[in-house]
């Protein structure tokens, strides 16, 4: 995990997320320029809040995502990179290809219980599958949080260059891609939505540090600053909150990780769970 860079998934999720935190931002998203707009001005999610927040690699090669994947190219793909029977990959009540889409619990179900009795090349496919479900569970969630996109699989074959790729650019594209239709519906439209959605929680908290909860008393300046937080599970009335924020006024101030950072005056900043802890069952 370590080689792979992107070990900080598997601690960087919320149990759960908090609704209303994230209705009152996403209901500001503007598509037409991949911002929040707020009272004082606009505001957006960076890479360097992605690198900050997650501990994630923002430079590399690109991730791409092809959600029109043709089923055969994904069945091919199953067999190739996880050495699957090409006649599970026909099993739709096992390996469930529907839109070029794995589910995340036939991955846990089929490699949760490999040892190093499995041999080298079967160890390598439960990495790349365990991989793909920390993928899953964390940057490329879909609505269902029960599927991931096969097409990731691509980029975990040589799993040496798993490393070598931008996650965090590509985590910060899914979610902005999420957001755009959000931001074009009514707020009584907006009922679910797919992406990371603890990146976007964990965002709200850093900038606008009057709605965040208790800080993480164990936190450490060379962790993921999605730490620092605490996340509150219940909240004020949403209508509330919206007042609450739309009285937010501007204040600009440079704090260590960032030269400037656009910052509500309310509080400065100080300096799903483990997502993938329940994949490897005890073998038997």
């Amino acid at each position: 995990m370590s080689k792979s860079r992107l070990a900080p998934l598997v601690t960087a999720s919320y149990c759960s997320v908090n609704k209303i935190i994230v209705s009152i931002f996403v209901e500001r998203w503007q598509p037409e320029t991949n911002t929040f707009h707020m009272p004082f001005g606009e505001m957006t999610i960076t890479l360097d809040d992605v690198a900050s927040i997650i501990g994630i690699p923002v430079t590399g090669r690109t991730v791409s995502y092809n959600d029109r994947m043709a089923c055969e190219e994904a069945q091919a793909l199953l067999v190739d990179a996880l050495r699957v029977e090409p006649i599970e990959t026909h099993d739709d009540q096992l390996i469930q290809v529907r839109g070029q889409s794995d589910k995340l619990e036939w991955l846990r179900e089929r490699f949760g219980e490999m040892s190093d009795d499995n041999g080298e090349e079967m160890i390598d496919c439960a990495v790349r599958a365990y991989l793909l479900y920390l993928l899953g569970c964390t940057l490329f969630t879909d609505k269902s949080g029960t599927r991931v996109p096969i097409i990731f699989l691509t980029h975990l074959v040589d799993l040496d260059n798993v490393r070598s790729y931008a996650w965090a650019t590509a985590a910060l594209a899914y979610l902005n891609r999420q957001l755009g239709p959000l931001g074009l519906a009514s707020r009584h439209e907006i009922k679910q939505m797919a992406s990371y959605l603890t990146l976007l929680e964990a965002w709200v908290y850093e900038h606008f540090t009057f709605l965040a909860s208790t800080p993480n008393i164990h936190y450490q300046p060379n962790h993921p600053r999605f730490h620092r937080w605490v996340p509150r599970r219940e909240y004020a009335p949403l209508q509330a909150l919206r007042e609450r924020l739309d009285s937010t006024n501007l204040l600009q101030s440079r704090y260590s990780h960032n030269s400037y950072a656009i910052l509500c005056n309310c509080a400065l900043p100080t300096s799903q769970a483990v997502v993938a802890s329940d994949f490897f069952h005890p073998a038997h």
